[in-house]
């Protein structure tokens, strides 16, 4: 479900960036769109942002399954790095996103939208940290 790639740091920073958008945007989101949109793009936000320190360390996932193995590569190496609410939200959040997004309508609360995206905000504020530590 993971694979060893090469990449370049600006393969990185382009999804990290991807990540950023999409985080900004579900803050957008959050005020224009359903509660159910809003979470879907802030967990995007997580996800993209996921894959980026994978890539950076010269992985990716592939295959069914895999927001599941972002998540438990992210867990098994990063757990410690990032605020455990954040890798909570993100794990839980895969489930509730897909229900949302494929079964049913109105499946997420404007509380449990606006919770995922401070979430998020955490989620990719810690992994830009790890990317691209801050100079002393």
């Amino acid at each position: 479900m993971i694979e060893r790639v090469q990449s370049s740091k600006e393969e990185v920073e382009e999804i990290l960036n991807v990540a950023r958008r999409d985080l900004a945007e579900s803050k957008e989101a959050f005020i224009h769109l359903s509660g159910d949109w809003a979470f879907n793009i802030a967990y995007s936000a997580m996800l993209q942002a996921a894959r980026a320190l994978m890539l950076m360390r010269g992985f990716r996932s592939k295959g069914a399954g895999s927001h599941f193995s972002v998540i438990e590569f992210i867990k098994s190496e990063y757990g410690t790095q990032i605020p455990a609410p954040s890798l909570d939200a993100f794990d839980k959040g895969r489930r509730k996103r897909n229900r949302a997004t494929y079964e049913h309508t109105g499946t997420i609360t404007a509380s449990e939208a606006q919770n995922m995206v401070i979430r998020a905000d955490e989620f990719v504020e810690a992994i830009g940290k790890i990317i691209q530590p801050p100079i002393p």
